[in-house]
């Protein structure tokens, strides 16, 4: 699962090595064909050795992270707000105890052969911290994380892989 979380917060952090029109070898560009032909306008990055297809799929931005021999590594659907989850995850989040709080994005992971996740980042009022709120398909927390400074996310970054190495 500190994987999953380290892998998310690479995604959703900023990174400063990230390049833009970079070379795709063929083997990710012919993966990433196969999976999503009707594609034609992806933009693409690297990041930590992987390589990133972003491109707008039923109006949300998608990002489709591959390794470098083809393999499709997790892909992420930023849906922004919370009207736009699974009634199961946004009733059991309105149910929860933190659903006073402001909700700053809201996000669908799906990996190979895992479950698909879904992530809501929780402001918390007066304070520099948030939360990590980590959902299954059926509505269930499966896991809640602090996140120091919350608003400035490399620091999260960095703490949640510093703490993860340890």
């Amino acid at each position: 699962m500190k994987e999953i979380k380290i892998l998310f917060f690479m995604i959703m952090c900023t990174i400063a090595n990230v390049s833009f029109a970079i070379e795709v070898p063929s083997e990710v560009a012919n993966a990433f064909k196969k999976v999503f032909p009707n594609v034609t306008d992806a933009a693409w990055s690297s990041d930590e050795g992987y390589y990133v297809a972003t491109f707008t799929q039923d109006a949300f931005e998608t990002k489709v992270w591959f390794d470098a021999q083809g393999n499709w590594v997790m892909e992420q659907i930023d849906w922004q707000s919370l009207s736009e989850a699974p009634s199961a995850i946004f009733n059991a989040f309105s149910q929860g105890q933190y659903a006073s709080n402001e909700v700053q994005d809201v996000v669908k992971i799906q990996y190979p052969q895992q479950d698909t996740l879904i992530a809501i980042l929780v402001a918390m009022p007066n304070e520099e911290n948030g939360y990590m709120l980590l959902y299954n398909e059926r509505g269930e927390l499966i896991d809640s994380n602090e996140l120091p400074n919350f608003n400035n996310c490399l620091g999260a970054c960095y703490m949640l892989q510093t703490t993860t190495d340890q």
